[in-house]
């Protein structure tokens, strides 16, 4: 049976899928409510702790996973997206030498398995400030939820919920036109002068290579 995504651009390495995770932070999240397949979308921090690897993250009450969760653990994939953008054909020389190329879109991601539980309310204020903390140093901010009124976060916290997601499955996929090696200069050259979206794709060319 063939593996896809091929294992030249997959990897089930836990560390290279938290890395992928740590930089992104952002993730959708699947799982299935009522024989429907359901997504949401929530900001993540990762933990080592002692059983093992973990995602965090906090909901809206009113967030259907919520709802779902409040029943029992939740099994779920979370997907988190880093970079992607479209390749042209145009870029390899070997269009001039055979003409025997075609577009692709190269893209970099990690996805895990996990099992998905509400954490208790006294554990909630200190997910918020470790989350806060983690964000806040991405952009290299120093905003701590102590800034906030202690009665406004207080009615804030009402609405929400902490999730602890426990890690079943992890997986790195990074597709960067590793089976054109003679033509990752041109490649990252081109993605190097996209918008800026798609120019993130040249970044993790340094660090996959």
């Amino acid at each position: 049976m063939p593996i896809y995504p091929p294992k030249l651009f997959h990897s089930d390495d836990l560390g290279d899928a938290l890395a992928i995770a740590e930089t992104v932070r952002f993730a959708n999240v699947f799982f299935q409510q009522a024989e429907v397949p359901t997504v949401v979308f929530l900001p993540f921090i990762t933990a080592q702790e002692d059983s093992g690897p973990y995602l965090y993250a906090h909901l809206l009450r009113s967030n259907p996973l919520f709802a779902e969760a409040r029943q029992g653990p939740v099994t779920a994939r979370v997907v988190f997206n880093a970079a992607d953008g479209y390749l042209s054909p145009s870029v390899y020389d070997e269009k001039k030498a055979s003409g025997k190329v075609v577009p692709t879109w190269n893209y970099v991601a990690s996805q895990f398995l996990v099992q998905i539980e509400i954490i208790p309310d006294d554990e909630l204020e200190p997910l918020l400030v470790r989350q806060v903390a983690a964000f806040e140093g991405d952009v290299g901010s120093d905003w701590e939820l102590s800034d906030a009124p202690d009665d406004y976060v207080a009615g804030l916290k009402k609405m929400i919920a902490g999730l602890r997601c426990r890690i079943i499955e992890a997986h790195a996929h990074k597709k960067l036109s590793q089976n054109r090696t003679a033509e990752l200069g041109n490649v990252e050259a081109w993605f190097e002068r996209q918008s800026t979206d798609r120019r993130r794709l040249a970044d993790w060319f340094e660090r996959v290579g």
